[in-house]
Formats: structure tokens, sequence, C-alpha cells
């Protein structure tokens, strides 16, 4: 069943735990930002919801305020929307018992922080995923608990970056790239997000 949805990044201007936006952020040089998120890293009032996992992602997001809620429009008016559609399949997991697929639909649309791809789980990264092909997404959660379909649609300004392009990066950005080695935090796809901040969403 499609759930329309398009997903908005946050950022603006509102005041975020760090006291920088995400596009205050981006105009800043390599070792500007390096600085900056050293001092997110280490600053202990920086904090994740609980319900997310404990990774340097998703901390550096909060910390810039790129956690804005998405705009959620009914399946009438995505369709009248410019932009690429993408899909999304979710499914319960877990044993717990796990949460239902409406509650992690519910979730992405409505909830104060949109939860990536957990430890382990990230084959290209951590991110939340989407797929440009409606059979592909649905295979994602063939032969799973009460899988579902959400719809989006990408913003047409949007900065689209290449993989290859991203794992690249540590010659782009080797200020970040060094602090975070120095400092021996997070994975290494963990460290190529993170120095791709500034790349892909300038």
């Amino acid at each position: 069943m499609g759930r329309g949805s398009s997903k908005a990044g946050g950022g603006g201007g509102k005041p975020t735990p760090s006291g920088v936006t995400y596009k205050q952020f981006v105009q800043m040089t390599d070792q500007e930002q390096a600085d900056l998120l050293a001092k997110i890293i280490d600053d202990p009032n920086i904090k994740v919801p609980s319900y997310l996992d404990d990774s340097l992602t998703s901390k550096i997001m909060v910390a810039l305020g790129m956690n804005g809620k998405p705009k959620v429009v009914d399946d009438a008016t995505l369709d009248g929307m410019q932009g690429r559609e993408l899909y999304r399949t979710v499914y319960e997991m877990g044993s717990m018992p796990p949460p239902s697929t409406d509650a992690i639909i519910d979730q992405i649309r409505y909830g104060d922080f949109t939860q990536m791809s957990g430890k382990g789980g990230s084959y290209h990264g951590r991110a939340i995923y989407f797929a440009t092909d409606l059979t592909d997404s649905t295979m994602y959660g063939s032969g799973e608990r009460n899988p579902m379909v959400m719809r989006a649609k990408l913003n047409p300004n949007a900065k689209i970056g290449r993989e290859f392009t991203i794992d690249n990066l540590d010659s782009k950005s080797p200020a970040v790239m060094n602090m975070l080695l120095n400092k021996r935090v997070g994975s290494a796809d963990e460290m190529v997000m993170t120095a791709g901040i500034r790349e892909l969403m300038k």
C-alpha cells in the first residue's frame, strides 16, 4: 500500500544543538568543518534520541539540525508533485516483539528523527534507503512479515552524489578524515558519510 510522503531535509534557520545549521556547515572550509565536528563529537550535552543507535552520523545530524520532519501529503497530491518517485519497503523484524509496520511508517513520516540503517546492516553506508523502481523495492520485503511500501518524491533541486565519488572524499576533505581517524571514532562508512556531508548537501 502506497503512503504519500515527501521527505524534506532539515536544517533551516532554527537554532541547533551545535549552534550551527547544515547550511552554515557546508559553507565552511575543510578545516573549519573538522574543528566543528570534533567539538560535536566531544560535547556530552548533544543528545541523540534514545531510540536511535549511538552512531556518529546520528549525533552529527542532530547537532546540525538535520532531523527536520518530512512534508506528508496524500497520494493524489504526491502524484501531482514534481520529482522522481521513490519507494521504501519496510517490514516487521526482530523478536521482542518487533514494532508493527504501521508504527515504522508513522515514525518515518511523523517522528522526531528517522532511524538510519543500523550497525552491520549498511551495505552501502548508513542511510535511509529508497529504490527508484517499485519492483526492486517490493523484492526487499519478499517473504518478510507484513511488508509495506512507502512512496516519496525526490526534490528536483536535490544534489545527487555517485557512490564512487563519495568513496573518494578522503582526498576532498582531508582535515575531516584525519580528525575522525585520530579520534578513532565510527566505522569506515560513517567516516565517509561524515566527510561527504559538505559535498552532497551544499
